[in-house]
Protein backbone atom coordinates (compact mmCIF):
# COMPACT_ATOMS: atom_id res chain seq x y z
CA UNK A 1 0.00 0.00 0.00
CA UNK A 2 2.81 2.36 0.78
CA UNK A 3 4.62 1.79 -2.45
CA UNK A 4 0.86 2.59 -4.66
CA UNK A 5 0.56 5.72 -2.35
CA UNK A 6 4.58 7.03 -2.75
CA UNK A 7 4.00 6.50 -6.18
CA UNK A 8 0.75 7.95 -6.67
CA UNK A 9 -1.00 5.19 -7.97
CA UNK A 10 -3.85 4.18 -5.69
CA UNK A 11 -5.98 6.73 -7.45
CA UNK A 12 -5.61 4.43 -11.19
CA UNK A 13 -5.78 0.98 -9.03
CA UNK A 14 -9.15 0.37 -9.92
CA UNK A 15 -7.56 0.45 -13.67
CA UNK A 16 -4.47 -1.68 -12.74
CA UNK A 17 -5.43 -4.30 -10.35
CA UNK A 18 -9.10 -3.82 -9.47
CA UNK A 19 -10.87 -2.82 -6.57
CA UNK A 20 -8.65 -2.79 -3.25
CA UNK A 21 -9.58 -4.28 0.20
CA UNK A 22 -7.41 -4.30 3.04
CA UNK A 23 -8.31 -5.41 6.52
CA UNK A 24 -7.79 -2.50 9.25
CA UNK A 25 -4.66 -3.75 10.83
CA UNK A 26 -3.00 -3.12 7.35
CA UNK A 27 -4.27 0.37 7.15
CA UNK A 28 -3.15 0.90 10.78
CA UNK A 29 -0.22 0.33 10.44
CA UNK A 30 -0.07 2.51 6.64
CA UNK A 31 -1.32 5.55 8.77
CA UNK A 32 -0.72 5.53 12.54
CA UNK A 33 1.78 7.68 11.88
CA UNK A 34 0.61 10.17 9.58
CA UNK A 35 4.00 11.92 9.24
CA UNK A 36 5.47 8.78 7.10
CA UNK A 37 5.84 8.84 3.63
CA UNK A 38 2.45 7.87 1.72
CA UNK A 39 -0.18 7.51 4.90
CA UNK A 40 -2.04 11.07 4.06
CA UNK A 41 -2.51 9.12 0.53
CA UNK A 42 -3.49 5.87 1.79
CA UNK A 43 -5.96 7.96 4.26
CA UNK A 44 -7.24 10.07 1.81
CA UNK A 45 -7.80 7.04 -0.43
CA UNK A 46 -10.14 5.17 2.10
CA UNK A 47 -11.72 8.23 2.77
CA UNK A 48 -12.45 9.30 -1.00
CA UNK A 49 -13.25 5.32 -1.44
CA UNK A 50 -10.20 4.04 -3.43
CA UNK A 51 -9.70 1.31 -1.12
CA UNK A 52 -12.02 -0.29 1.36
CA UNK A 53 -11.80 -2.05 5.06
CA UNK A 54 -12.95 -5.07 5.50
CA UNK A 55 -12.65 -6.97 9.45
CA UNK A 56 -10.86 -10.22 8.96
CA UNK A 57 -13.25 -12.94 10.90
CA UNK A 58 -10.97 -14.20 13.93
CA UNK A 59 -10.45 -17.99 13.45
CA UNK A 60 -7.89 -20.46 14.41
CA UNK A 61 -6.52 -20.18 11.25
CA UNK A 62 -6.27 -16.40 11.67
CA UNK A 63 -4.34 -17.45 14.93
CA UNK A 64 -2.02 -20.15 13.05
CA UNK A 65 -0.83 -17.30 9.99
CA UNK A 66 -0.11 -14.95 12.80
CA UNK A 67 2.37 -17.50 14.80
CA UNK A 68 4.27 -17.35 11.43
CA UNK A 69 3.63 -14.06 9.56
CA UNK A 70 3.25 -10.56 10.76
CA UNK A 71 -0.46 -9.14 11.85
CA UNK A 72 -0.74 -7.14 8.64
CA UNK A 73 0.21 -10.33 6.21
CA UNK A 74 -1.98 -12.82 8.14
CA UNK A 75 -4.92 -10.81 8.17
CA UNK A 76 -4.67 -10.07 4.44
CA UNK A 77 -4.30 -13.81 3.44
CA UNK A 78 -7.49 -14.80 5.67
CA UNK A 79 -9.41 -11.77 4.45
CA UNK A 80 -8.33 -12.69 0.69
CA UNK A 81 -10.03 -16.33 1.47
CA UNK A 82 -13.04 -14.50 3.14
CA UNK A 83 -13.88 -11.92 0.36
CA UNK A 84 -12.98 -14.81 -2.25
CA UNK A 85 -10.95 -12.02 -3.62
CA UNK A 86 -8.85 -12.63 -7.00
CA UNK A 87 -5.38 -11.29 -6.36
CA UNK A 88 -3.49 -10.95 -3.47
CA UNK A 89 -0.54 -7.65 -3.18
CA UNK A 90 1.75 -8.60 -1.03
CA UNK A 91 5.58 -7.76 -1.30
CA UNK A 92 7.24 -9.75 1.87
CA UNK A 93 8.94 -12.82 1.12
CA UNK A 94 7.73 -15.42 3.49
CA UNK A 95 4.02 -13.82 3.28
CA UNK A 96 4.39 -14.94 -0.13
CA UNK A 97 5.36 -18.31 0.29
CA UNK A 98 2.80 -18.86 2.85
CA UNK A 99 0.54 -17.54 0.18
CA UNK A 100 1.30 -19.96 -2.42
CA UNK A 101 1.39 -22.79 -0.74
CA UNK A 102 -2.56 -21.89 0.00
CA UNK A 103 -2.89 -21.61 -3.36
CA UNK A 104 -3.47 -17.81 -3.37
CA UNK A 105 -3.08 -16.06 -6.47
CA UNK A 106 -0.08 -13.70 -5.50
CA UNK A 107 1.42 -10.31 -7.48
CA UNK A 108 3.65 -8.20 -5.86
CA UNK A 109 4.43 -4.33 -6.05
CA UNK A 110 7.00 -4.42 -9.45
CA UNK A 111 3.89 -6.57 -10.98
CA UNK A 112 1.95 -3.41 -10.41
CA UNK A 113 4.31 -0.88 -11.95
CA UNK A 114 4.96 -3.39 -14.93
CA UNK A 115 0.56 -3.29 -15.30
CA UNK A 116 0.94 0.63 -15.03
CA UNK A 117 3.12 0.72 -17.92
CA UNK A 118 1.50 -1.76 -19.98
CA UNK A 119 -2.41 0.26 -19.37
CA UNK A 120 -0.80 3.36 -20.36
CA UNK A 121 -1.12 5.02 -16.98
CA UNK A 122 2.48 4.78 -16.40
CA UNK A 123 4.92 5.58 -19.13
CA UNK A 124 8.14 4.56 -17.66
CA UNK A 125 8.38 2.14 -14.71
CA UNK A 126 12.44 3.38 -14.11
CA UNK A 127 11.60 6.37 -12.48
CA UNK A 128 8.76 4.54 -10.10
CA UNK A 129 11.78 2.22 -9.32
CA UNK A 130 13.93 4.98 -8.49
CA UNK A 131 11.59 6.58 -6.20
CA UNK A 132 10.99 3.41 -4.10
CA UNK A 133 15.00 3.00 -3.90
CA UNK A 134 14.94 6.53 -2.28
CA UNK A 135 12.36 5.52 0.03
CA UNK A 136 14.75 2.29 0.67
CA UNK A 137 12.37 -0.12 -0.55
CA UNK A 138 14.99 -3.53 -1.38
CA UNK A 139 14.80 -4.44 -5.22
CA UNK A 140 18.22 -6.54 -5.96
CA UNK A 141 20.12 -5.45 -9.18
CA UNK A 142 19.78 -8.19 -11.23
CA UNK A 143 15.35 -7.78 -10.40
CA UNK A 144 15.80 -4.00 -11.65
CA UNK A 145 17.60 -5.01 -14.76
CA UNK A 146 15.31 -7.94 -15.44
CA UNK A 147 12.23 -4.94 -15.26
CA UNK A 148 14.16 -2.30 -17.15
CA UNK A 149 14.85 -4.94 -20.17
CA UNK A 150 11.24 -6.20 -19.84
CA UNK A 151 10.14 -2.66 -20.08
CA UNK A 152 12.98 -1.89 -22.55
CA UNK A 153 13.81 1.13 -20.77
CA UNK A 154 17.74 -0.21 -20.24
CA UNK A 155 20.05 2.45 -21.28
CA UNK A 156 22.03 1.15 -24.75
Amino acid sequence: MIALALLDLIQDSHKIIGKIVIPPTVYLECTSDLTKPGAKIIKNALDNDRIMLHKVTQSNMLNELTSILDQGEAEAIMLYKEIGADLLLIDEVKGRKVAEKQNISITGTVAVLLKAKEKGIRSLVKPMIDKLLQHNYRLSKPLITTILKRCNELPS
